[in-house]
Order: structure tokens, then C-alpha cells, then sequence
């Protein structure tokens, strides 16, 4: 047993981009750490992942009939009870599940960037994230809603990316993120019209000073959406856009970017930024 667990979980919804992100995952192991997989609500693609994985749990999710804005996830509080999930590690790295490592360095990073604050988590400012707003005006509306009496000014930090993430075990982060949830909770208990995100009470804390951040470079969590990455079909990596072409290390496929196929530079294939499609490509070329 290692003493970093590696998390991922989701429902069927995901569940296949889930099975892409742990056959990454099996083809970096080093021995460095542990795998774990949350199947929410028992769903029958997410039984198929328990072989593949060293840890394995089944939770309900207690929105069956709720009409729920936001994330499953969120409402769960599910990133933020690791420890109690899977207890016994001294560090845990969550990825979402429609992330894939392409090593194993982003995880290392993570773990002892960890060690220097409550949470290793990545900004999501980068050069090649340019075209896009920041905040977004959807990260506005959420933050409005979950915090309305705070000052705006709180959400014009750059938001942090909770697709990725590490911690200790003993990080003052999970008591504290376990806290503000509670509180959402409640409040959405008592017929408020929240939108669930765990995101933006995880930046709350960090930009008010209740838990510190020590930030994770893009290419620990390379955002899809924000920035096309470059294809080296030599080294048969996924690498940075522009000089000096370093490789990626986590890409996360978040938001539109799931669904999205880009053009091959050289021959103007289309080509799907999935793991599985990747690993082809790369097999062929």
C-alpha cells in the first residue's frame, strides 16, 4: 500500500471517460500510489471499473428526484470527505473523471506542492488561456448565488480548478471545505434555488484565508476548452502549444471539450482528445 491514493469518481454518465482516465493511470504506475473509485449511484458501466482500480466504493448520491442545478458531486460534498471515504493515506490527488495523466510526473507534483500548503490545486490562468474571460460570466452567476452577501471583489480572483487537486491528509482544508458546504446544504434544505458547485466554496476559502494554495501549473491540469494542445507525433506526446513544447501532464477534458474533435496540423484528420483515441493515434502514426 502506498501512502498517496489517487481518487476519481463519477456516475454512468461519465463513466466511460472514467474507464479512459484508469487505463492512464495503470499505464504510468510506478508504485508511487494507490487508485480508488467512487461509483455514484451504482451505476452498472461504473460496477465494470471495480477490477481496475485498488479501492473501490459505492455511494448514493440523494438526488434521485431532485431537480438539482450544478453538480452531483458538489451536492455529495464528495471531494471534499476523502479522507473519510478512503481512509489511511497520507496524501490524497482527486481527478476528475474526464481527466487522463499522460505520466505520472503531474501526480508527483502534486503531491509535494501539497506539502507546502492546505491544497495543490491549479489557477486557471496560463499564456494560452488568453481568449478567455476571466472570471467567466458563469463563474459570476454561481458565485453570486452561493455567496450572496459577500463583495464581488472575492470573485475576481482567478478561479482555481477543482478537476485536480492534492492534499494532506492531515490539511486543515477538508474540515474547513466540509464547513461551507454544510452550509450551502442547509440553505438548499430550507428551499433556497442554489446552484451546487464545490469549486467555488473551495475558492472562497482560499481567497479569504482559510486555506492556503500552493498552485499547479497548467500542464498539471491542462484545461481543453481554454487552449488546444499541440500533438508531437515524434516523442508521441500532448504537449504545450508554443515553445519549448513541454509535455502535459494531466489534460482534462472539461466542459464542451468532451464532445469536441480538433484538426490533425499535418493531415487535417479530426482527431478526439480522449485517451483512448489518443493511444490510437499514437499507435498508427
Amino acid at each position: 500500500m502506498s501512502d498517496t491514493l489517487v481518487v476519481s469518481g463519477c456516475d454512468d454518465n461519465h463513466a466511460t471517460l472514467a474507464a479512459d482516465l484508469i487505463a492512464s493511470l495503470n499505464d504510468v504506475r510506478d508504485g508511487s500510489f494507490d487508485t480508488a473509485f467512487v461509483n455514484v449511484d451504482d451505476g452498472e458501466r461504473g460496477r465494470a471499473l471495480r477490477q481496475r482500480v485498488d479501492r473501490y466504493e459505492t455511494l448514493s448520491s440523494g438526488t434521485d428526484g431532485l431537480a438539482l442545478r450544478g453538480y452531483k458531486l458538489a451536492f455529495m460534498k464528495l471531494k471534499a470527505r476523502l479522507p473519510e471515504i478512503f481512509p489511511g493515506y497520507a496524501n490524497y490527488v482527486w481527478l476528475d473523471g474526464d481527466t487522463w495523466v499522460q505520466n505520472a510526473a503531474g501526480i508527483h507534483r502534486a503531491v509535494r506542492a501539497a506539502r507546502l500548503a492546505d491544497i495543490a490545486i491549479h489557477p486557471e490562468i496560463d499564456p494560452h488561456y488568453f481568449r478567455n474571460r476571466i472570471p467567466s460570466d458563469r463563474t459570476y452567476s454561481a458565485y453570486g448565488n452561493l455567496f450572496p452577501d459577500e463583495k464581488g471583489e472575492l470573485w475576481r480572483y482567478p478561479m482555481v480548478n477543482s478537476g485536480v487537486f492534492a492534499a494532506r491528509a492531515d490539511s486543515k482544508l477538508w474540515p474547513a471545505w466540509n464547513a461551507v458546504m454544510d452550509g450551502i446544504l442547509a440553505r438548499g434544505a430550507n428551499g433556497a434555488d442554489l446552484f451546487y458547485s464545490d469549486q467555488i466554496p473551495l475558492h472562497y476559502l482560499i481567497v479569504t484565508g482559510q486555506a492556503t494554495l500552493q498552485p499547479l501549473r497548467a500542464i498539471d491540469n491542462w484545461l481543453l476548452y481554454a487552449a488546444t494542445p499541440a500533438i508531437h507525433a515524434a516523442r508521441k506526446k500532448i504537449v504545450v502549444p508554443t515553445e519549448p513544447y513541454e509535455e502535459i501532464n494531466i489534460l482534462h477534458l472539461a466542459g464542451a471539450a468532451k464532445d469536441h474533435t480538433f484538426s490533425e496540423g499535418n493531415t487535417g484528420r479530426p482527431l478526439n482528445f480522449a485517451y483512448s483515441s489518443i493511444k490510437e493515434y499514437f499507435s498508427k502514426s
